[in-house]
């Protein structure tokens, strides 16, 4: 890279920003616009009700299903299950957070006590960006069960411990692009024509 070029990307490892910093490269990462970050929500949430739906041999209708995390995407996604029909409870470990969800109808559960609680769920859906599954809890779940992780990397699951536990656990990176290719990208291109005055041929 030279000097006063420009990189865009999402979810940029902060060590790549500061070597950007030292070469005065300047780094622009998607997901701390909050527009763009909370439209990438909306098609990560379509894309996980599909991958659930593909996965499972239940309906959703009717189904119990934890989510892990209530911050954008944690919140747009229990808002499409609930809407097909699901039983929907929130865990998470911000007390305000879950005061929140149950002033939108959901159950909630304090992640502390995850372990005592989640062979409840026949889905459960992650979206926190730490290690909340491992094989601690991962031995208390039921083993029909599905795991749907769409946290950040590394992910919030212990995939080593799930397999010796015959548990289906699926990592899902890049879903907005893998479901939604055209409106996802023209997003983004938007985006940067707008703040950055760049032209694209």
């Amino acid at each position: 890279m030279k000097k006063k070029q420009t990189i865009f990307g999402g979810v940029i490892p902060e060590d790549f920003v500061w070597k950007c910093e030292e070469q005065d490269v300047f780094c622009y990462d998607f997901m701390k616009d909050e527009a763009l970050a909370v439209f990438n929500a909306v098609a990560t949430a379509e894309g996980t009700v599909l991958e659930a739906i593909k996965n499972q041999k239940t309906n959703l209708h009717g189904s119990s299903g934890l989510v892990l995390g209530y911050g954008r995407c944690g919140k747009i996604l229990a808002e499409k299950l609930k809407g097909m029909g699901q039983r929907v409870t929130v865990c998470g470990r911000n007390e305000i957070a879950l005061a929140q969800a149950r002033a939108f109808g959901y159950d909630t559960l304090l992640l502390g006590s995850l372990e005592d609680h989640i062979h409840n769920y026949e889905y459960i859906y992650n979206t926190i960006p730490a290690v909340v599954l491992g094989k601690n809890v991962l031995q208390c779940m039921r083993r029909d069960a599905l795991v749907l992780d769409i946290a950040s990397a590394p992910g919030g699951v212990d995939y080593e411990a799930a397999g010796e536990l015959g548990i289906k656990a699926l990592l899902l990176p890049g879903l907005p692009g893998k479901y939604a290719p055209k409106i996802s990208a023209k997003e983004m291109v938007d985006f940067v024509a707008r703040n950055y005055e760049v032209s694209f041929r």
